[in-house]
Protein backbone atom coordinates (compact mmCIF):
# COMPACT_ATOMS: atom_id res chain seq x y z
CA UNK A 1 0.00 0.00 0.00
CA UNK A 2 1.57 3.21 -0.86
CA UNK A 3 1.18 6.31 1.94
CA UNK A 4 1.04 9.60 1.50
CA UNK A 5 2.32 12.21 3.39
CA UNK A 6 1.09 15.40 3.60
CA UNK A 7 1.16 18.86 5.49
CA UNK A 8 -1.70 20.93 6.05
CA UNK A 9 -1.34 24.75 6.91
CA UNK A 10 -4.18 26.83 8.13
CA UNK A 11 -3.81 30.79 7.15
CA UNK A 12 -1.89 30.26 4.22
CA UNK A 13 -4.46 32.17 2.27
CA UNK A 14 -7.36 30.12 2.08
CA UNK A 15 -9.01 30.76 5.40
CA UNK A 16 -9.06 28.56 8.56
CA UNK A 17 -12.55 27.20 7.99
CA UNK A 18 -11.56 25.81 4.32
CA UNK A 19 -8.50 23.57 6.02
CA UNK A 20 -10.27 21.51 7.84
CA UNK A 21 -12.35 19.89 5.26
CA UNK A 22 -9.34 19.51 2.32
CA UNK A 23 -8.35 15.97 3.97
CA UNK A 24 -12.07 14.69 3.88
CA UNK A 25 -11.99 14.18 0.26
CA UNK A 26 -8.50 12.24 -0.13
CA UNK A 27 -9.67 10.23 2.70
CA UNK A 28 -12.98 9.64 1.67
CA UNK A 29 -11.54 8.12 -2.13
CA UNK A 30 -8.52 5.85 0.14
CA UNK A 31 -11.27 4.71 2.45
CA UNK A 32 -13.29 3.21 -0.04
CA UNK A 33 -12.14 -0.06 -0.69
CA UNK A 34 -10.78 -0.04 -4.38
CA UNK A 35 -8.32 2.04 -3.26
CA UNK A 36 -4.43 0.79 -2.56
CA UNK A 37 -3.35 3.70 -1.22
CA UNK A 38 -3.52 5.89 2.15
CA UNK A 39 -2.92 9.06 3.63
CA UNK A 40 -1.14 10.52 6.52
CA UNK A 41 -2.03 14.39 7.54
CA UNK A 42 0.29 16.60 9.81
CA UNK A 43 -1.44 19.52 10.86
CA UNK A 44 0.58 22.66 11.60
CA UNK A 45 -0.39 25.77 13.22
Amino acid sequence: MKTHNIASIPGDGIGKAVIPAGPKAPETLAQCGAADFQFNFEYFG
